[in-house]
């Protein structure tokens, strides 16, 4: 169970980057053992494996192609080592320009908003919450701490019950730094809320 969730349900743009990866090896493998079977068809100098059935050749030729560009070229390059085109719509205040924003963490935050966080937001309300398990408290608090040498960005809180806490982003300002640091990771659907929430940071 925990490798299918760890895997198979992940929101992680790492790990979906590494799936692809997986995919197109997988398919490079398949390719080359047709690639073996056409040539050694050519290499004997007359209808060897085929038995003259052309169209059985000429369908494992069609296949080799398709595998080689479609299952092996196109999900590497463009999944495993590809990068989300970033959103050049951010207006920074002057205020908040000269901010240290450290790249470091970015595509890490990115992952922990996408996998067990959420973009909020609302007519009275715009926020970034990130939920962690209780027994993932040293990070949350080292996180919230470290992720800007200035300031601590957001405030952690602790629900009476259940066995989780919250790291809630509210403040226009941590907004600001939260959306230059992750700005072009973003690989799920909560793009969208991100983009909404860089237009009422503008509006504002």
């Amino acid at each position: 169970m925990l490798f299918i969730n760890r895997w198979l349900l992940s929101t992680n743009a790492k790990d979906i980057g590494t799936l692809y990866l997986i995919f197109a090896g997988i398919a490079g493998l398949i390719g080359s053992a047709l690639s073996i079977i056409i040539r050694l068809e050519l290499s004997g100098g007359g209808q060897i494996y085929f038995l003259g059935n052309y169209d059985q050749y000429n369908v494992v030729i069609t296949a080799h192609a398709v595998v080689m560009i479609f299952f092996l070229v196109m999900p590497a390059l463009i999944g495993g080592f590809g990068k989300p085109k970033i959103s050049k719509n951010l207006m920074i205040p002057n205020q908040f320009s000269n901010l240290s924003f450290n790249n470091f963490y970015g595509p890490y935050l990115t992952g922990l908003i996408e996998g067990d966080g959420s973009i909020i937001i609302s007519d009275k309300t715009k926020l970034i919450r990130i939920v962690f398990n209780i027994k993932d408290k040293p990070l949350a608090l080292f996180l919230h701490s470290q992720i800007n040498k200035d300031t601590e960005i957001g405030k952690i809180i602790y629900p009476q019950k259940g066995n989780y806490l919250l790291w809630e982003i509210t403040k226009y300002e941590d907004l600001i730094f939260i959306i230059n640091l992750t700005n072009g990771y973003y690989r799920t659907p909560k793009l969208e809320a991100f983009h909404r929430l860089i237009d009422l940071c503008n509006n504002k």
